[in-house]
């Protein structure tokens, strides 16, 4: 297992680790498993490897017109990690392929003295991309001290921009530091350079005092903002796309609920086992009674969450707050844009979900049905999987809402255009047509 003992030495040789510093407390969880592929001889490794690389010098990250994500790192290594073979990799890679763009050259180049200047455009990828490349050439090809030199730079670094984009910029930093990959760790930092957007902003404000509705509490905040008549007729139908109207009439109480989770009253390693359930919850709960349904962008805090958790353990503890806030702010945010569904925990209870089979179930749910689906089906299925085995003592949880969401699954709702909706809180003017 490769593990970044050393790489961690030299932000605690060089001051920048302060883990002994009371000002910056840890979330001291383990690292994640992390196997070696790039020069291994067996089969599924070096067709890993080749896939990936392949992808990286052919395909765009972002493409027709920027609004999609390519997701083929996501799909190889998630499916990898489940323990698909090489000719399952290589017919995953044939389907993803054809959709995605090739890469396309930028306006122009991106260099050391202007790279923040362009920090936002999509149209920079290509040459972010190339910029970043040149600085691995520069650092010896040394991928983790130009991913995390760039990522924790400055006051504000990039960290602060993982969460934009749909917080893929995110969960690809969970799989280069997952897959021990320098060409995804450069992927990486070229989503979040192109994906910065209003959000990185609120991320760097400074922690406020608790008040009197501040808690530890994920769950009780989010039950809050359900229930604030202020957000009622912002949104008419779910979709991130709701994102600037939210931001734009009501940054104030989105703050205020950002702010009311307290990471100190129980410590940053309890506030991230409770956003862990609280995602699995989000993605396994919000549908209407007897009518399973599972919304795509909620999916996307789940995944995120999961990425967190492996990014966690290599960081100097003076980030640790700041990626665990910038999470919970991406919780809320994607929580409102989808409508503030009811939460129902009742659903995953073992009365209604039959989990006799174990994990057994879900993987093989996962390599059978979700090779022919998509992505993130089977990304929230190991998500499950994993932060099961970082939290035992909650797996029976974690166990049941990956054995309803591999058994139910269908389609994913939650965009404008879906037929079906969420167990979704109805603007005033549909609630006639509804009833």
């Amino acid at each position: 297992m490769f593990q970044f003992k050393s790489f961690l030495q030299r932000f605690i040789s060089s001051g920048d680790n302060d883990d002994n510093d009371p000002r910056y407390p840890r979330c001291a969880i383990p690292l994640v498993e992390t196997p070696r592929i790039e020069d291994s001889p067996v089969k599924r490794d070096r067709a890993l490897t080749h896939l990936l690389k392949l992808n990286h010098q052919t395909n765009s990250l972002l493409y027709k017109g920027f609004p999609f994500h390519n997701h083929v790192v996501h799909l190889l290594g998630t499916a990898y990690l489940f323990g698909a073979d090489e000719k399952q990799l290589h017919d995953l890679y044939e389907r993803e392929d054809g959709d995605i763009d090739p890469w396309k050259d930028s306006p122009g180049e991106v260099t050391g003295g202007d790279w923040r200047r362009y920090l936002g455009d999509e149209n920079y990828q290509r040459a972010f991309l190339d910029f970043f490349e040149d600085e691995l050439v520069r650092e010896g090809y040394d991928w983790k001290k130009v991913l995390m030199g760039y990522m924790l730079d400055g006051e504000s670094p990039l960290l602060n921009s993982l969460i934009c984009g749909i917080a893929h910029p995110l969960i690809h930093f969970g799989y280069a530091i997952e897959l021990n990959n320098r060409d995804v760790a450069m992927e990486a930092l070229t989503l979040t350079a192109t994906s910065h957007d209003f959000l990185h902003t609120y991320v760097s404000i400074e922690i406020p005092p608790p008040t009197d509705k501040s808690t530890s509490d994920p769950l009780e905040i989010l039950a809050r903002v359900r229930e604030d008549s202020k957000f009622d007729g912002v949104c008419d139908k779910p979709g991130v796309h709701n994102q600037t109207v939210l931001s734009k009439t009501r940054e104030e109480v989105i703050l205020e609920y950002y702010n009311q989770l307290d990471l100190a009253e129980r410590g940053l390693e309890s506030v991230l086992k409770s956003l862990a359930i609280t995602t699995v919850l989000m993605l396994t709960t919000t549908h209407k009674i007897d009518n399973p349904q599972f919304d795509f962008f909620l999916c996307h805090a789940l995944t995120a969450l999961y990425a967190v958790r492996t990014i966690l353990p290599i960081l100097p503890a003076k980030h640790h707050t700041r990626l665990i806030r910038s999470q919970w702010l991406w919780m809320l945010y994607v929580y409102l844009t989808q409508m503030r569904p009811s939460l129902k925990p009742e659903l995953i209870s073992s009365k209604k979900v039959d989990i006799s089979l174990g994990w057994e179930y879900v993987n093989k749910r996962a390599l059978e049905r979700g090779l022919n689906l998509e992505t993130h089906y089977i990304k929230a299925l190991r998500a499950m999987r994993e932060l099961s085995k970082l939290y035992p003592q909650d797996e029976q949880l974690y166990l049941l809402a990956a054995t309803k969401f591999a058994g139910e699954f269908q389609e994913w709702v939650g965009f404008e255009y879906a037929k079906d909706t969420l167990d979704i809180k109805i603007p005033d003017h549909e609630t006639t047509q509804v009833a």
